[in-house]
């Protein structure tokens, strides 16, 4: 795969991520879904610089931009996975694996490159930036995913605390 292969590849991949991310973020329900949402909207935000900035790399370097979305979209490294679960724990979990994708395709895009295009060392930094964002918001939502979780377990404590109470009460 040349260059601008893998840069319209990418291109399409940081769009669905974009969409998948304001989707979410207007979707989302259970447990913190404000937090969640919050970080979903910014996400979605991010996705979209990624998009433009990988759109700036092939305009300054006269590469072919894909123009049809539905072919970028199709011909993406990630493809379009519909969200079939909007809660939050699910959502999280989906988008925490959508990250991890996203870093390793960016890993592999850079391992990709001839010699001579790794002497283009703005192209490198600019995608080496984006690969630092995807790590970044894989940390983010595995923060999110932790305290879901740990909210989870102290709900379920004051359920049995709350049980253990009413039984008590009965026995008098």
């Amino acid at each position: 795969m040349n260059k601008q292969e893998w840069l319209n590849k990418l291109l399409g991949d940081e769009l669905i991520a974009h969409l998948q991310y304001a989707i979410a973020s207007k979707t989302v329900f259970g447990t913190d879904y404000d937090a969640c949402a919050s970080e979903f909207d910014q996400h979605s935000k991010e996705e979209l610089e990624h998009f433009n900035k990988i759109l700036d790399l092939m305009v300054q370097r006269h590469l072919e931009v894909e123009q049809d979305l539905l072919t970028l979209i199709k011909e993406s490294k990630s493809g379009y996975e519909i969200m079939s679960e909007t809660a939050s724990k699910e959502l999280v979990k989906f988008h925490i694996q959508a990250e991890k994708n996203a870093i390793n395709t960016y890993r592999e895009f850079l391992d990709n490159l001839t010699k001579e295009e790794q002497k283009d060392y703005a192209l490198i930094h600019e995608i080496k930036n984006i690969l630092s964002d995807e790590i970044e918001h894989r940390t983010d939502l595995e923060i999110i995913s932790s305290s879901i979780n740990n909210s989870a377990i102290e709900k379920q404590a004051e359920i049995s605390v709350s049980t253990e109470n009413q039984k008590s009460s009965l026995n008098y």
